[in-house]
């Protein structure tokens, strides 16, 4: 068993695409290899474009596994195809969960599927685990929860009418996938308050708050106010791309900057919405998708002020790098955002109303030594608070106590954390 005085045997596991929750499993594994000997379990499908589990892993183990790509206009031998693939993906988690079982590893870190969620690797594990769920599935949560559709085309009508009942029955059982592998885990971490709450009205489970982290050595602070706003995620319509140009549509147009949108990952058809959208509004906008680390940190040390509209966001990482960055921020006050930035001390926070978001970042705008004031104290409350050594320690008392075969605490851990912060 391992105890708190030396150094684990971990196994990592994940299949993500490109983005934040890739980003902020790389950035753990960096920190905890320092201490402990990790192995890399995950798919061929996993995105490692700009993230690499080399860079702190021993042995990196790939299974092959791809989703086969849909035909168009094929639909029942699509929905076929699907049940084919979630049954090979079942297998490819099982061999995983005996692979890990025979190597002798003290605990897991169990990060998220691309195509499950909650990895089914979770219910076939006799190793502890640690499942760190960074938010549910947001199609099967609650209306209040999820975000409206976004634009379609011709085609996904269609898909959408002819697959209805295979889908009734597909989602269904990915519903029930998920909730037994979360069921399974010995331990569940999170990223905010906010998704704890998700997870226990979802799930049924308690959810152990471990705040992310960010690395300030990536993002150094600008020297001088930039001339565009930024926004940063992925291009998909839960981001909140469109309520963003409509706010800086309804600013001035002396003081209305252009917009620009960098993201992991590029939906077509919301990326020629936003485009359509920003050129009826008057909004000088530019996407830009798929960049790399230092790309991203040189759109940060560029940009004049960082705005964030996403829906119900569970942590917000690109709003903490952008405090990273020195940037003032001007976010929508719902989801984990809220518990990053301070309203009026290292950002501002408004509702989601397109006229009083326009206001509070006509502000900010309008009175350069209060943004600035706001970048200052927001990067030094990240350097200060929000840093990923701590973020590792979170995880790491977490692996070590169900190592030792006990849960990890629960409780008021999330609330003791938040007081220390704020």
């Amino acid at each position: 068993m391992a105890t708190r005085s030396r150094a684990m045997r971990l196994a990592f596991v994940h299949n993500h695409p490109s983005g934040g929750a890739a980003r902020a499993v790389h950035a753990l594994g960096l920190q905890l290899a320092r201490r402990h000997e990790i192995d890399v379990f995950t798919l061929s499908s996993s995105d490692e474009t700009f993230v690499s589990s080399a860079d702190y892993a021993r042995v990196t183990h790939v299974a092959p596994f791809r989703l086969r790509p849909a035909r168009r206009f094929m639909f029942y031998v699509n929905d076929m195809q699907r049940y084919r693939d979630l049954g090979a993906l079942e297998a490819a988690y099982g061999d995983m969960a005996r692979e890990i079982d025979g190597g002798g590893y003290d605990a897991v870190l169990v990060s998220a599927c691309r195509y499950l969620q909650a990895p089914s690797v979770l219910a076939d594990l006799h190793t502890p685990a640690a499942y760190y769920c960074h938010e549910p599935p947001r199609r099967f949560l609650p209306p209040e929860w999820r975000t409206a559709g976004g634009p379609i085309g011709r085609y996904e009508r269609m898909r959408a009418f002819w697959h209805g009942p295979a889908d009734v029955i597909i989602d269904r059982t990915l519903r029930e996938r998920d909730h037994r592998n979360v069921a399974a885990a010995d331990v569940v971490l999170t990223n905010s308050r906010f998704t704890a709450s998700l997870i226990a009205s979802y799930y049924q489970r308690e959810a152990r708050v471990c705040y992310l982290g960010v690395d300030t050595a990536r993002a150094p602070a600008a020297e001088r106010p930039g001339e565009y706003a930024l926004s940063v995620g992925a291009i998909e319509h839960h981001k909140g791309f469109d309520f963003v140009v409509e706010a800086i549509a309804a600013l001035k147009r002396d003081i209305r900057p252009p917009l620009l949108i960098v993201g992991n990952a590029a939906n077509p058809a919301v990326r020629d919405h936003l485009q359509r959208l920003a050129q009826e509004r008057g909004v000088r906008l530019t996407i830009r998708s798929v960049v790399s680390d230092d790309e991203l940190a040189a759109a940060y040390a560029g940009a004049r002020v960082f705005v964030y509209a996403p829906h119900h966001e569970p942590f917000g990482l690109a709003a903490l790098e952008a405090m990273a960055a020195g940037l003032p921020v001007v976010a929508v006050a719902e989801g984990g955002v809220t518990e990053i930035v301070v309203d009026g001390v290292t950002g501002v926070t408004a509702p989601r109303d397109a006229s009083r978001f326009a206001d509070a970042l006509a502000r900010v705008l309008s009175e350069p030594d209060w943004a600035r004031e706001l970048g200052s104290a927001a990067r030094r409350r990240v350097e200060a608070d929000w840093r990923w050594d701590a973020a590792a320690e979170r995880i790491e008392d977490a692996l070590f106590s169900i190592a030792r075969g006990r849960s990890a605490p629960n409780g008021d851990a999330a609330e003791a954390v938040t007081a220390a912060m704020r």
